[in-house]
């Protein structure tokens, strides 16, 4: 099974995914992300 990127739309593979909650207007929303988007959001929230 495969998983889509939220960010960049690029399909992940199962064991290469990464699940993120991101809140948007005081709403949670879990996300998938690939390695290169993950890596992009843990350093805007450095």
């Amino acid at each position: 099974m495969s998983h889509t990127c939220f960010y960049c739309g690029y399909e992940i593979e199962e064991n290469k995914i990464h699940e993120v909650t991101l809140i948007k207007s005081q709403q949670e929303s879990d996300e998938t992300l690939c390695d290169v988007c993950y890596s992009d959001w843990l350093e805007g929230i450095k």
